[in-house]
């Protein structure tokens, strides 16, 4: 039985080299033997491995039993040629220089073969016949080249063992095997691979062992749980445990979507409340992990919602405890990955201060070490985690005392991420795991500086920094900024966020060009003897802050590996809030008097976002400047500029010296904001500012646009005018149309954005003609403005876009071009209370309060006539046709057949409008309005007094407060009609659209209310029979002499959906974090809006030709489209397949056009219709896109218990806004 004999010899080899593996280390390598190893569906006999990548192939064989027989001769070509065809598939898939040994045996002799460097198996392998299919053991030898036979026996054998399974045999092969180990290391792809999947499934093993201990603890031990609180808050995570990104849910895989952010909702709602009460954040989480799901959602009044889930579902609530759900697994990975950079850094160390610090092993239960002359007797799982934390500790002491080295403290040191908790003995197992792989490193440390350093960036990979609290920065930017920014050797950098180190270490790469000359990238790297460190000369000039241990603490172990041969001295980092340095600012980071180069990523956090003492800090040392510039936060105005804001603001005036640069990655949100154009006279007042550019995708995990800022701290202020600045766009679509995605074009990325570096100048500018090869060959755009030509009353978006500004300011400026404000008068909504809130004549939260209660379908109807019989006849004036969802007018017209439709398929299409003393009315809707202040509950994601009774709404209480305007609570005062509203938050393309009869809306329309007569359809308006009604309207909507009839109104919707307002809009309105337009009542009234009552006639009637034109093809193209806001459970729905809003749009693009041509001629503006329409997409994608976030699969929900989103009290934008309403009166 020949195949049986060969499986026989095959097995019998592979236990004798597994014995004496286990015994004995071949140069100090321990090695494996495993069977059946693929390569690319190959499957050799036997490979022998070191830490996963092949040192030996095996090819096993019968003994021959014929003379002749070749193909099972250990020396024959077909044999030699598999055993070489394996070893070749094994170099090109673990990317090694050459091939590893090889070797062909049967039982009376092995002979080995040494391995075929890289460069030469072209010359004895074809790889592409070793790949084939062969039908018998003959065909391998078809891969040999010509003469390659001779070439492997007389010039590659190494040994020749006879009797191979004899122990004299097995010891022979074993020293041959040995001799070619010595010296030997890893190759750099190969040791990459092998060391970060290792390390990488260890440390989330660990992680998985350290999270349900970890959460047990929390929930019972008081004071853990306050220690941890209390440390992550001092970290900047401003909720302390209970933070986004700390804790989190995991929720039955059966839910859906839905269903699992109603519970995260309801969640939040509850925490909120019980810190409310006592602010004791353990009692709350405690209190409320041991409901059910489903008494959280009677808690909430929400039962009802609940059962409509279905009986299983309501089965699964009830079975379901919070504290099952609840999960600490992020802070269990960072633990467990602090934890593996300190064993990493500590064995580094150990390279070059093995005779100082004491030895780090791996420790079992039951094992004593003494540190420091104390013994440490591990009896169970936490007496190892005081191990490591003495014997760190005990290792920076001796540091310091033997060698006077004192900055290793934030290597050690992790804060509140120290706090490991292990679960189980098998966590000591894995954290001994870990200490072994990384003690048999350190051969590649000592020869590897290159690819160690990137160690870090494949154990915490892009995608999970952010659920770890760091956003990654690709390499591409932080080297351009590098570039940019550091001019001179000598010249000492800061990078105040550190995060993980990214910029730092490209800095680290252009200081050492810059000082000694050597190109890191080309694997020059720096040489060190006893008297002379250009590594540490490197990071002397490196400074690095973190609010972050965690992140001081990877930043530190990142630059150690840059050069692991290289003992070093001093690291400047050190865990410190960025805006507690300045110059004089001593603490353990000694900084120099002044920075010649400021550099990073700083975070993108919101005002309401930012820990207590960080405000404070920001208040005490910018608030001059914050006065004068307007960037002072103030959530009441809806004004929260980011902290990259006063991060700039803090390093131009502390930090900074005079000519120094400043190269950011920043939002890009500012080029949209009003607090922008305060923002951008700051930037033109103290700085040369030398480029901006904009990144229009996203390039971090957070739902943000980011723009390169490239500044030069510039007191004089001719020169400041004099400077010019380049302003460049890396758009959404390269050139020929490819998308540029960071996920799967990184590599294109990294070439454009080189190109781009290489259009730096030795001043600092950046070359136009380099530029124009960027454009040419990336679609890159760009234009250079003289910095004093830049408006400093307006934002800078459309600074980016040539021809754009100047386009806008002639629009404006045209003499048939008036101020929308002047006809019309925006607010959002038109029922009356939403009038006099957006307008400032009253003092209120601008939305209706309790959509529960003011909303009706036919189906509530109904079921309150069943209730209260007679309902329907009584509340039926009160009853007034209503637009309720903003998807709900998908065109550009709304007509009363529109909304009956709606009605009758069952939608909310009526507003309860009561303008009656209650004592006044039908008892019928007297019970109603009684159900709304005892059973009525509001459920706006537990907000906004979500939760609450409806009566006790914000919105309801301040109507409640104004008894000379309102009856009660639950009346809106009536509504004012109006056949102009639009969409206040379109996605893609502004939508105003026109109503043909009287109908009430809420907050997320605009309703621009008349101040000229208009008649539309079954409407007519006329503002003077507002004011009789009410005096104190006039001031608001002053009656103007003018009257608009259909056609003209038409006209003016043609306009107002053309592609000059939608660039206005996209320059002029509020950006939206998530993307949409936000249409401002402060911003519409100053909108220019052609004059159509001075135009002539037939242009009037040529405008709204096309207005119905465009509604006519968007009956076609947008009725059935996605909704833009994507409600489920809408009753309304269209079925099937739906294109999609931003299809619909493409789709109408030529009735814009023509609508644009219109007004172009109109006014006498040589505009191309086609490139006009490419910017405003451009720009429309370019916000859009930077707010697209990655889907997260499976079931796992974080958790937001921080500002809740009704806590924004904006007043209103009008002058009026603190005027009492008693003078109104």
């Amino acid at each position: 039985m020949p195949k049986e004999a060969e499986v026989e010899f095959t097995f019998e080899l592979l236990e004798k080299l597994r014995g004496y593996f286990e015994k004995y280390t071949l140069a100090g390598r321990r090695l494996q033997a495993r069977p059946d190893g693929r390569l690319q569906g190959k499957v050799p006999d036997i490979v022998v491995e070191e830490r996963g990548v092949p040192v030996l192939i095996i090819e096993t064989k019968r003994k021959a039993e014929e003379p002749l027989g070749e193909s099972l001769n250990p020396l024959g070509p077909a044999p030699i040629a598999q055993a070489a065809c394996y070893a070749a598939l094994a170099m090109l898939e673990y990317k090694l220089e050459r091939t590893p040994l090889f070797a062909t045996a049967n039982r009376d002799f092995l002979v080995l073969f040494k391995g075929i460097e890289r460069s030469d198996l072209e010359k004895v392998l074809d790889v592409d016949a070793c790949l084939e299919t062969k039908r018998t053991p003959d065909d391998w030898a078809k891969a040999l080249r010509p003469g390659a036979l001779s070439t492997l026996l007389n010039g590659h054998i190494i040994a020749h063992v006879e009797d191979p399974l004899s122990d004299a045999g097995i010891k022979k092969l074993c020293d041959a095997l040995e001799s070619q180990l010595v010296g030997r290391v890893l190759p750099a792809e190969a040791f990459y691979e092998v060391f970060v999947s290792a390390m990488r499934k260890y440390v989330e093993d660990l992680s998985r062992s350290i999270s349900g201990a970890l959460k047990a603890r929390l929930l019972d031990d008081a004071e853990f749980f306050k220690r941890l609180h209390a440390g992550l808050q001092e970290m900047g995570y401003a909720q302390g445990l209970l933070s986004r990104g700390i804790l989190s849910l995991v929720l039955p895989p059966s839910l859906r979507e839905r269903q699992r952010e109603a519970i995260r909702e309801i969640l939040e709602g509850a925490l909120r409340r019980r810190l409310a009460e006592d602010g004791d954040a353990f009692r709350a989480l405690r209190a409320v992990s041991g409901m059910t799901l489903l008494e959280l959602y009677e808690e909430a009044g929400r039962v009802e919602q609940a059962r409509r889930l279905g009986m299983q579902t309501v089965e699964l609530l009830k079975a379901t405890r919070v504290r099952g759900i609840l999960s600490f697994e992020n802070l269990a990975r960072m633990m467990a990955y602090a934890l593996a950079n300190k064993v990493l850094a500590y064995k580094v160390l150990e390279l070059h201060y093995g005779d100082v610090i004491p030895p780090l092993r791996p420790v079992g239960i039951g094992a004593s070490v003494t540190i420091g002359g104390k013994e440490h007797t591990v009896e169970k799982p936490d007496d190892l985690v005081e191990l490591l934390n003495s014997t760190f500790k005990q290792a920076s002491s001796e540091l310091e005392e033997k060698l006077g080295m004192k900055d290793f403290s934030p290597l050690f040191n992790a804060g509140p991420f120290d706090e490991v908790v292990l679960g189980g003995l098998e966590a000591v197992e894995k954290v001994n795991k870990i200490i072994e792989l990384v003690d048999g490193l350190k051969p590649e440390l000592r020869h590897l500086p290159g690819v160690i350093g990137y160690v870090f960036e494949g154990l915490l990979p892009p995608g999970e920094r952010h659920q770890l609290g760091e956003f990654y920065t690709p390499p591409a930017v932080a080297r351009l900024i590098a570039r940019w920014a550091i001019r001179s050797g000598e010249d000492k950098v800061l990078d105040a966020g550190c995060g993980s180190g990214t910029f730092l270490i490209e800095a680290y790469k252009r200081l050492l060009l810059l000082k000694y000359g050597k190109d890191y990238s080309a694997g020059q790297y720096p040489s060190c003897t006893e008297r002379f460190n250009e590594h540490q000369g490197v990071l002397d000039q490196l400074y690095g802050v973190d609010v972050n241990a965690f992140a001081t603490q990877l930043t530190g172990v990142h630059l150690m590996l840059m050069e692991p041969r290289c003992p070093i001295s001093r690291l400047n980092l050190e865990t410190r809030d960025f805006f507690s340095l300045k110059r004089s600012s001593l603490g353990e980071l000694r900084l120099p008097d002044h920075f010649e180069a400021v550099v990073g990523n700083p975070p993108y956090t919101r005002w309401v976002e930012i820990p207590g003492t960080t405000q404070d800090l920001i208040l005490r040392e910018l608030g001059d400047e914050l006065d004068a510039y307007d960037l002072r936060a103030d959530t009441a105005r809806g004004r929260e500029p980011g902290i990259y804001v006063y991060w700039v603001m803090h390093a131009c005036k502390n930090l900074l010296t005079r000519g120094g640069r400043l190269g950011l990655i920043i939002s890009n949100a500012w080029l949209q904001t009003d607090y922008g154009v305060g923002f951008g006279r700051f930037l033109l007042d103290n700085f040369r500012v030398r480029a901006l550019i904009d990144l229009s995708f996203r390039l971090f995990e957070a739902t943000i646009s980011t723009v390169i800022l490239l500044a030069e701290k510039e007191p004089d202020g001719e020169a400041r005018d004099n400077n010019v600045i380049t302003f460049v766009r890396i758009p959404p679509r390269l050139k020929g149309g490819e998308e540029l995605d960071p996920l799967k074009a990184g590599k294109l990325l990294d070439e454009v954005l080189r190109c781009v570096e290489d259009a730096i100048g030795s001043d600092g500018s950046l070359d136009a003609r380099a530029l124009t090869r960027c454009a040419e060959e990336y679609g890159v755009q760009f234009t250079q403005i003289r910095q004093g030509d830049v408006p400093k009353d307006k934002k800078w978006i459309s600074l980016f876009f040539t021809g754009v500004e100047e386009l806008l300011s002639k629009l404006e400026k045209h003499q048939l071009v008036t101020a929308l404000g002047e006809w019309f008068e925006p607010s959002y909504g038109n029922a009356l209370y939403l009038c006099l809130a957006s307008w400032g004549i009253v003092r209120g939260v601008r939305n209706l309060g309790a959509k529960e209660f003011f909303y009706f379908s036919t189906e509530k109807i109904d079921e309150w006539e069943s209730r209260a019989p007679g309902f329907n006849a009584a509340a039926e004036p009160y009853l007034a046709p209503a637009i309720t969802r903003s998807q709900n007018v998908p065109t550009f017209t709304f007509t009363r057949a529109d909304w009956e439709s709606l009605r009758d398929c069952g939608s909310d299409a009526y507003i309860f409008v009561c303008h009656e003393a209650v004592g006044k009315l039908p008892p019928q809707v007297r019970e109603y309005i009684r159900w709304g202040e005892t059973e009525c509950r509001t459920k706006i994601r537990g907000t906004r007094g979500g939760g609450e009774v409806c009566s006790e709404a914000e919105a309801c209480r301040a109507r409640a407060g104004n008894p000379k305007v309102f009856k009660g609570w639950y009346d809106l005062g009536g509504y004012l009609p109006t056949p102009l509203m639009a969409v206040r938050q379109p996605r893609y393309h502004p939508r105003f659209f026109y109503v043909d009869f009287p109908v009430v809306t809420y907050d997320a329309i605009i309703a621009l209310i008349p101040k000229v007569k208009v008649k539309a359809g079954y409407l007519t308006v006329d503002p003077s029979d507002f004011i009789k009604e009410r005096p104190y309207l006039s001031s608001a909507i002053a009656p103007r002499d003018v009257e608009l009839g259909e056609t003209e109104l038409k006209a003016l919707l043609a306009y107002l959906n053309s592609t000059f307002v939608w660039l206005w809009l996209e320059q002029n309105a509020r950006y939206v974090p998530k993307g949409p337009l936000g249409l401002e009542v402060n911003v519409l009234r100053r909108m220019p809006v052609l004059n159509v009552k001075g135009l002539d006639r037939a242009d009037v009637e040529a405008l709204a030709k096309a207005f119905d034109s465009l509604e006519e093809a968007a009956r076609t193209a947008l009725v059935g489209a996605q909704a833009e806001e994507e409600e489920e459970g809408d009753p309304c729905r269209s079925k099937g397949k739906r294109k999609s809003a931003l299809e619909a749009v493409a789709m109408l693009k030529p009735h814009f056009q023509e609508i644009d041509r219109l007004v172009a001629g109109i006014l006498g503006l040589g505009v191309d219709a086609e490139q006009l329409w490419d910017y405003a997409w451009e720009m429309m994608e370019r916000r859009v896109k930077g707010a697209r976030g990655p889907a997260r699969p499976g079931a796992e929900v974080s958790l937001d218990i921080g500002r809740q989103r009704g806590d924004r009290r904006r007043s209103p934008s009008g002058g009026s806004a603190d005027m009492p309403l008693d003078k109104w009166l």
